[in-house]
């Protein structure tokens, strides 16, 4: 990703699996940019194991968020985008897109 991004590294990077892809979320921080933001999202395969906090201050300064569905959805207007990510998860599947989706809220 530094190649891709000429040696500045990508903004974000999500896992929505957690337990049995965290690690290897945690050595993708090598992609993020300084300040970049890692999203811990899911929890697919089972609930990520403790960790040490260190790693993040090692990689970066990054920063690390675990976002809950129900922060989201108490805002109608926000709950209202999900229908958004509905479809845009159908056109990822069918292959209609590539590149990144944006969400305006």
């Amino acid at each position: 990703m530094r190649e891709l991004t000429d040696g500045k590294g990508v903004n974000a990077v999500f896992d929505s699996v957690g337990k049995t892809a965290f690690d290897a979320s945690l050595d993708s921080l090598d992609s993020l940019a300084r300040q970049g933001l890692m999203m811990w999202v899911g929890t697919a395969s089972g609930p990520v194991a403790p960790f040490d906090p260190q790693l993040l201050v090692k990689k970066g300064p990054l920063y690390l968020t675990r976002p809950a569905l129900a922060d989201y959805i108490a805002d109608p207007a926000e709950k209202n985008a999900l229908a958004d990510a509905q479809d845009a998860h159908r056109d990822v599947e069918a292959r209609k897109t590539t590149g990144s989706s944006v969400f305006v809220v």
